[in-house]
């Protein structure tokens, strides 16, 4: 056993891009005939206020989807976007529910997810990744969003351990940057196979 797999008794993930297919920037640029490349509409999505807002749980799913059209023209009524927005949260990643399954035998496993009221209550349950996390950070019940540095400060506080004891799993480099200026050990990946990868080189997984 490496010192790093003794220290790391909590496994925190985030969700969308890591266990979790989430399609939204190709199908926004799809509303958007195009205007905006994937590439585009990805480092320009966290930085939307309607998003951030909603994400945060302070405005309604209308008042989110009415903000996030005329930020982007989507030439799209607002309720009729929302019933496309609905769904870009898709399923969970092959492989993703086993490989938590397996791991929460040996570790403890909780999620930190930036993420609104018309996702949150079908990926923890019908996705059923709320019965494999002992303990669920989501953006909108909390309050806090990721890379806010003070969402961090929360979970360690909330998890009573040190930060060197988490090992952090993140598509997003900010919130991985983030994180790791706090002390907790912080991979950016990209999926499923990007998770095993780095516990491989931790020597956790086969």
């Amino acid at each position: 056993m490496s010192k790093e797999q003794a220290q790391s008794r909590i496994y925190l993930f985030d969700l969308g891009g890591v266990l979790l297919d989430f399609d939204g920037p190709e199908q926004l640029s799809g509303l958007l005939d195009g205007r905006f490349s994937t590439a585009e509409i990805r480092e320009r999505w966290p930085k939307s206020p309607s998003l951030r807002e909603f994400e945060l749980g302070r405005i309604s799913a209308s008042q989110f989807s009415a903000g996030f059209v005329a930020e982007w023209e989507i030439p799209l009524a607002p309720d009729l976007f929302f019933r496309e927005f609905s769904t870009w949260a898709r399923q969970p990643y092959p492989g993703a529910l086993a490989m938590l399954t397996e791991l929460r035998e040996s570790v403890t496993l909780a999620c930190i997810t930036n993420i609104n009221a018309a996702y949150w209550e079908r990926v923890r349950d019908e996705m059923g990744f709320g019965v494999l996390f002992e303990h669920c950070y989501p953006s909108h019940e909390l309050g806090l969003i990721k890379p806010d540095r003070d969402i961090y400060e929360y979970v360690l506080e909330d998890l009573a351990c040190m930060p060197d004891e988490i090992s952090f799993f993140d598509d997003t480099h900010e919130n991985v940057e983030v994180a790791q200026s706090l002390g907790i050990k912080s991979y950016k990946v990209q999926g499923v196979s990007g998770v095993l990868a780095v516990l491989r080189d931790i020597q956790v997984a086969d």
